[in-house]
């Protein structure tokens, strides 16, 4: 009796059920990732445009933990600053004509060199007089990163590969995947373009508050210009925000 219970639970498990539990559970972890990339986006994408004046201030009264100063900065690029993970400000450079060769117009390291580095001691002087500890850190230059790793990087640091991991991850899968429920290959691609990453860990291959094997209505896909409407509507967001 015993023996033939046994064998009817074993037999009873679907073929397939751990290896669905173990890709659901990934989809779970790829969803927390983009999640807190696409908030880190909207959070920390655009620092609080602020005069360096307030910079020196504040690192006099100990109130900043970091400061990011680019490495064509001031000719262009930025300077930021962080009160905290969720909190930046930035000081944009401006074009100096010291700092450009004055036959070729393009911009002299040699010039720029020594105007970056008075600006540094100048941060570094007034960090010391606060009396905290404060990173003065080197970036990009103003220019581009991968998707996210700015934002993160700025919530906190050992996210940014993370991130920058899960949204390709992400890209991999919809471009191979044989056959995507909510939109076609276009139609998920003008989204990722808007910034929807985050819905495909949601919605495909079947909704994540669904079980693998839960049968599902069939629906006809969003094409590629549904897509296209719906991925401008989401870059648009986060302007419409801000005004």
């Amino acid at each position: 009796m015993g023996d033939g219970l046994s064998a009817g639970v074993v037999f009873a498990v679907r073929p397939g059920a751990v290896h669905d539990r173990l890709a659901h559970g990934a989809r779970l972890v790829l969803f927390a990732v983009l999640c807190i990339a696409t908030l880190a986006i909207h959070l920390n994408g655009e620092p609080t445009p602020r005069p360096i004046d307030d910079l020196y201030r504040e690192l006099r009264s100990g109130e900043v933990s970091r400061v990011v100063v680019d490495r064509f900065w001031p000719a262009s690029g930025q300077l930021t600053w962080s009160n905290g993970p969720l909190s930046w400000s930035r000081v944009t450079g401006v074009p100096k004509g010291e700092v450009y060769d004055p036959v070729t117009s393009r911009l002299d390291p040699r010039r720029l060199e020594p105007l970056r580095a008075s600006y540094v001691r100048r941060l570094e002087e007034a960090a010391r007089a606060g009396g905290g500890r404060v990173e003065i850190e080197t970036g990009s230059g103003g220019f581009a990163g991968p998707w996210a790793y700015a934002e993160l990087e700025r919530l906190w640091p050992p996210l940014a590969p993370l991130g920058v991991a899960a949204g390709v991850m992400a890209l991999w899968l919809m471009l191979a995947a044989p056959r995507r429920r909510f939109a076609t290959r276009w139609g998920w691609f003008w989204i990722f373009l808007g910034g929807g990453v985050v819905a495909y860990a949601l919605l495909e291959p079947y909704p994540l508050w669904r079980r693998p094997d839960d049968p599902l209505p069939e629906r006809e896909p969003l094409t590629g210009v549904q897509g296209l409407l719906i991925g401008l509507v989401l870059s648009y967001l986060p302007i419409a925000a801000l005004v």
